[in-house]
């Protein structure tokens, strides 16, 4: 049976949908708009050096003890709650240069941790968001016009796709789509849908339609509305966070 053949430009909703072998060879994009994602640029926008992303709880607990504690914060959350024993949780709102300057981060969430570990393999890994929207659409668009293949990788809720992460990787399609770029047919169900949302969201911004999402009334529960607000700022951190040997960096491009 021969291999199954990925399209130049994929989206996957969640990480369940991840296959075996699936992004070998590709660049992947990882998105968990709340919060991963929005954290990680805003911490590395900030001063922070790098960022270790772990899976599992104890995985973090393990990693820093082998680190200078002075130089090392670690960050975390289950279910949208602060980890006992962190530093901090998983918010931009607590990476401030003053916080993040100068340190490392150990990082460990529900979701976005978790779409980076199963990215491991890929050949280019980035982070992004709606704070680094400009900068991840030019990255993708100069990848796929190098015939490099892309994935762009939503880490969803628990396995199942979100709407704030299916918009962002939407606008990135539709802004391709209006660009006249080939790669993008033919386009999977996924991207269809992903397209019609964010042509939904037409001239406004993003955070309106984000604020009916689940995971946005979930979180707004937990720690109010204004983060929900942050993690929507369209462009406010113009970097470009890419992991590399299980760190992720700001990229040198």
């Amino acid at each position: 049976m021969s291999e199954k053949q990925h399209p130049k430009l994929e989206i996957i909703l969640s990480a369940n949908e991840i296959e075996e072998g699936q992004l070998k060879g590709r660049l992947v994009v990882v998105i968990d708009i709340l919060r991963a994602s929005s954290t990680m640029i805003t911490a590395l926008s900030n001063g922070a050096t790098k960022i270790y992303p772990v899976e599992e709880t104890d995985q973090a607990f393990r990693l820093v003890q082998n680190m200078d504690r002075k130089q090392v914060l670690t960050l975390g959350e289950r279910n949208g709650v602060m980890i006992e024993g962190f530093d901090y949780g998983n918010s931009p709102l607590s990476c401030t240069p003053e916080v993040v300057g100068g340190k490392q981060l150990i990082m460990t969430t529900t979701n976005g941790t978790r779409a980076l570990e199963y990215s491991k393999g890929a050949e280019e890994i980035l982070v992004g968001g709606f704070l680094n929207y400009s900068a991840i659409l030019e990255r993708v668009e100069g990848a796929l016009y190098q015939s490099i293949p892309v994935t762009l990788f939503c880490a969803g809720w628990r396995g199942c796709p979100a709407l704030e992460d299916t918009l962002f990787a939407g606008m990135i399609l539709n802004a391709l789509l209006e660009r006249g770029n080939p790669s993008l047919q033919p386009l999977s169900d996924a991207g269809h849908m992903a397209i019609c949302l964010a042509q939904r969201l037409g001239e406004e911004a993003p955070v309106g339609i984000v604020k009916q999402s689940d995971h946005a009334r979930r979180l707004a529960g937990l720690v109010g509305e204004d983060e929900v607000e942050v993690c929507c700022s369209m462009d406010a951190c113009p970097v470009l966070p890419v992991m590399l040997d299980g760190t992720i960096e700001l990229s040198k491009r």
